[in-house]
Formats: structure tokens, sequence, C-alpha cells
């Protein structure tokens, strides 16, 4: 458990991040589902819900997703329900339980860059941008490539286009933490495909190699993607990412079984 000396709640954003600016030890207080996991003594905690940073919008091109909204939100309104074929939703329905869900925000779980994320390979899928109190506004992809910085997540923006999307993760028991993860996504009007790959154990990344083989062959080809394409792209992710080992899962192993979840991914959306 973790003890806050004092708890705060600023009715700003400029008074939130003077206070966690202000000493190393004062933090920035989310769902706390995983802080709660761990020892820490924090000089002062801070609370945003006065902010009401926990609303989901659909304006000027973009969902914009509120730092405080809880995965239970996600999970339940409809916008997300229909954007890119329930993929946020799907890829949160395997974390635990309603319980849990309705705790966990959004904010404190993409800023903290966690690698068990289930939320991150579904928003890198849909290149997701995301906006920084003090950094402004930037892709999801170049923050999680950035060093931890103390500032506050204010919200996720996923930008307003047609995606054929899927999903997929490996668990020991079905409500367990992932061992390895990922979600693909096809863009229907610009032709081009995303892969991300989270659980490595390490945070979620985008397969590069492999959305560089898809796109080319997308762009000089207006029929469907073949098997053959498909499986030499889920072995350039097996080989162009890196994996590790924890108490969990080897690296040999999660590598192995991103290579075969991938492909799942894969052809799930080029059968849509």
């Amino acid at each position: 458990m973790f003890e806050i000396r004092q708890l705060v709640t600023p009715v700003t954003l400029d008074e939130a991040y003077q206070i966690l600016i202000a000493n190393r030890n004062n933090r920035l207080l989310g769902g706390c589902a995983f802080l709660k996991m761990g020892s820490k003594l924090i000089n002062q905690g801070i609370d945003l819900n006065a902010l009401k940073l926990n609303q989901i919008t659909h304006e000027a091109g973009c969902l914009t997703l509120g730092a405080t909204c809880t995965y239970g939100d996600l999970t339940n309104h409809p916008l997300l329900l229909d954007y890119a074929g329930g993929l946020i939703p799907r890829a949160l329905q395997p974390i635990v339980g309603v319980q849990l869900r309705n705790a966990v925000e959004v904010g404190a779980s993409v800023f903290s860059r966690y690698g068990f994320s289930d939320l991150i390979p579904a928003l890198l899928a849909v290149d997701a941008e995301i906006t920084l109190h003090h950094a402004g506004k930037m892709t999801l992809h170049s923050f999680l490539e950035l060093p931890l910085t103390r500032d506050i997540l204010v919200a996720v923006h996923l930008p307003d286009r047609s995606y054929r999307a899927a999903c997929q993760s490996l668990r020991v028991t079905a409500s367990d933490l992932p061992i390895v993860n990922c979600a693909v996504s096809f863009d229907i009007h610009e032709k081009t495909w995303r892969i991300a790959v989270g659980a490595r154990p390490s945070r979620a990344k985008r397969a590069l190699a492999a959305e560089t083989l898809l796109n080319s062959i997308s762009a000089a080809n207006a029929g469907p993607m073949c098997l053959v394409t498909l499986l030499q792209a889920a072995d350039l992710v097996a080989s162009d990412l890196t994996f590790g080992s924890n108490q969990r899962a080897s690296a040999a192993y999660r590598r192995a079984m991103a290579k075969v979840l991938v492909e799942r991914a894969l052809r799930e959306v080029a059968l849509c």
C-alpha cells in the first residue's frame, strides 16, 4: 500500500502542474490500481477529478477521450462501440472485471506507458495522438519513444477514420495480465496498415518493418492481401521487434506467440 501525506484537488491544469513539479515525491492520482501494488510515501497526492476530464467527445475530426475517463467508460460508450469495429472495448474486455475497469483511468495508464497495457496497442493501431499540459500535442507513437517526464496527460485523440481492426492477447487465465498482446488496423480510405505489439514485456511498439511490407503491397495492389504476404508480415514482426524474459514468460516464447497472434489479427482484418 502507499501513504499520502496530503491530498490536493486543484481546480486548473496549471495549478495541478505547478504542484506536480514542486516536489519529486508529489504524484498524480489516477485509478491507483497499480499504485496500490507498491509501497510508496507520497508527499502530495494530486486528484484531477475537479478538472472534469472524464468526457468522451466527437469533434474536429476526432474522438477525444479525457484523461480521467475509466476503462469502464470506454467499454460502454456508443461512440467507441462503433469506432474501428469496437476495437477498444474488445481490447479492454479481458481486463479482470467490471470493478477494476471502472477504476482504471485512461490518462494514468497511457502516461505511465505500462508494458502490460491492453489499451496502448489498440491506440497505436489507430494512430492516436495525445495532449500533454506542458509538452503539447504529439502522436502516441512519438510519446512512447520519449523518456519519462513530469507532465500531465490531458486527453487522447482518435482520428475519425474508417478502420478495420482486430486485437489478440495471450493470457495464462482469462482475466490475467497478458503475456503478449497485439492490435492490427487497416485504414479503408488510405489503404494503410498498422501493427502494434505490447507486453513484450516492455512498452508497446509498432512493427514498422511489417507495416512497410504490407503498405507497399497494398499501394500496388487493389485486391485483397494474400495469405503468403500476411505470413511474411508476421515473420517480420517476430524478427524486427525485441522481446524480453521475466517470471511470466521467456523472450523466445513471447517472440513465437507474437508471430501467431499478429497472424491471427491480420487474417481477421484481411477477411473483414
